[in-house]
């Protein structure tokens, strides 16, 4: 698997350091997340649910750009809920827009999930190395 981008930073509920890493393969994309001191999760993704994934984020960065100019009802938090291909266990993805932030919530079934608050120039970051991830399935898939 592929190691695509590390994303470092500044979790906004505490003082510690936070992590999302991206891999990829033909078949698989994981995701992981990884509070500094206090554990870590990753889950795997087929192509189709991290799409699912990465539209969430951009609705919420939309929404939360936007939500001066033009403010529209969404219902969070918005979820994506899929199974696990690392270890076939349940799922889901959740991101909510507080006032300054958004809250983004990666859990498992078998493990539970870890809670990050970040800045919408991280989850747009985050959303960068989910579309890397996506090009690098469909071009491993494609040969």
């Amino acid at each position: 698997m592929k190691h695509i981008k590390t994303i470092k930073f500044q979790n906004l509920d505490g003082c510690n350091n936070a992590y999302f890493f991206v891999r990829a393969d033909e078949s698989e994309i994981a995701i992981g997340a990884d509070r500094e001191n206090e554990g870590d999760i990753e889950v795997g993704v087929t192509v189709d649910d991290c799409k699912a994934i990465i539209a969430l984020l951009q609705q919420t960065i939309v929404s939360s750009v936007n939500a001066i100019h033009a403010p529209r009802k969404v219902q969070y938090p918005l979820v994506h809920r899929f199974k696990n291909l690392d270890g076939g266990a349940d799922a889901a993805f959740q991101i909510s827009k507080t006032d300054d932030s958004l809250e983004v919530i990666l859990e498992r079934s078998d493990e539970g999930g870890l809670t990050f608050r970040i800045k919408v120039e991280d989850a747009k970051s985050l959303v960068d190395a989910l579309t890397s991830a996506l090009q690098h399935a469909s071009a491993s898939a494609a040969t």
